[in-house]
């Protein structure tokens, strides 16, 4: 419960809710600076927020130039992966509610305060917002961009139950003591599976807010792309795996092998324009890197997913994942 403060004018007025921002990382020196600065500029009362920025293991100058704002600085080197880190900072962390965002995102001045007339009503357990790319500085990101990857608006639309992800969403701390925290181990998926559930065991609502914006800089290589997609895969096997989403039943795999030969079939006309249109052979570039992405790592998760399949209530997958 809140704290109730007298106002000047004499009538009782409600102080703003305790945030604590969690920021994860790893090496992410050409980013962190622009994220924490925008957490600078967000406009709420000093004494109600901190930053918790989660180390995880950089070897780059990642720490040096968190060390350069006032925030709180948690090192989390094992076990490697975005959700551990997360844990860490849940447990590092103060607030009443805990706002989640990437180190390679950029938050709106308004973000967290377009969120909080949400929480006023007590069946909601968390709010996830929009989620919009900067602008492209390469194809890959365009092509990111034009497949609405890392979507808030899509995630909230899920065709199982809505979702929200870590890039942009504010949850109660007492979620994490009704259903549990991230699964540490997972490279991908977590932020799913704790929406559904928070929703599906503890009872609680999740909102959508587009006017809370973080912007979110894509991968620009291909290496980047390719590893991110396939981290994504990965993730949606083991969702299934857990929940039984019946999204299996679909045939990824005949889908993503036909749309790979395809490419191939169309890579070699594709050179002969590509002088006068380039754009051509580069999205069938993306494309078949994207679609290789897919099937290796639902491959990889269809692995890992076994663990949860023997035991569907684990609440998290021991095996080595892959970077």
């Amino acid at each position: 419960m809140l704290p109730v403060l007298l106002a000047r004018n004499g009538t009782v007025s409600t102080p703003l809710p305790a945030v604590s921002v969690i920021v994860p990382v790893l090496n992410g020196e050409g980013t962190i600076r622009i994220c924490l600065d925008s957490l600078m500029k967000l406009g709420y009362p000093s004494d109600r927020i901190e930053i918790v920025v989660v180390d995880n293991g950089s070897t780059d100058r990642t720490p040096e130039i968190a060390g350069e704002f006032p925030v709180k600085l948690v090192r989390c080197h094992s076990p490697v992966g975005s959700y551990a880190a997360r844990n860490a900072g849940i447990r590092e962390s103060s607030g009443e509610l805990l706002a989640f965002t990437d180190s390679d995102c950029r938050v709106e001045p308004t973000w967290l305060k377009s969120v909080l007339p949400h929480f006023e009503c007590a069946g909601v357990g968390a709010v996830g917002g929009a989620i919009a790319p900067e602008e492209p500085a390469s194809f890959v990101e365009q092509y990111a961009i034009a497949r609405h990857h890392c979507s808030g608006r899509r995630a909230y639309e899920h065709d199982f139950v809505p979702a929200c992800l870590t890039a942009n969403v504010v949850y109660r701390r007492h979620v994490f003591d009704k259903v549990g925290l991230f699964e540490a181990g997972w490279p991908s998926g977590g932020d799913i599976d704790l929406a559904w559930r928070m929703q599906m065991h503890g009872g609680l609502d999740l909102v959508f807010e587009p006017s809370a914006v973080v912007h979110h800089r894509h991968r620009s290589s291909l290496g980047g792309l390719y590893r991110q997609r396939r981290r994504t895969a990965i993730g949606s096997e083991l969702l299934h795996a857990k929940w039984r989403t019946g999204q299996r039943r679909r045939p990824y795999l005949l889908r993503d092998l036909s749309h790979v030969l395809l490419k191939g079939v169309l890579m070699a006309p594709s050179l002969l324009v590509a002088p006068f249109c380039a754009n051509v052979f580069l999205r069938l570039v993306v494309g078949m890197v994207v679609r290789v992405a897919d099937i290796t790592g639902r491959r990889l998760g269809l692995e890992l997913a076994k663990q949860v399949g023997r035991n569907p209530g684990a609440a998290a997958i021991r095996a080595p994942l892959p970077k």
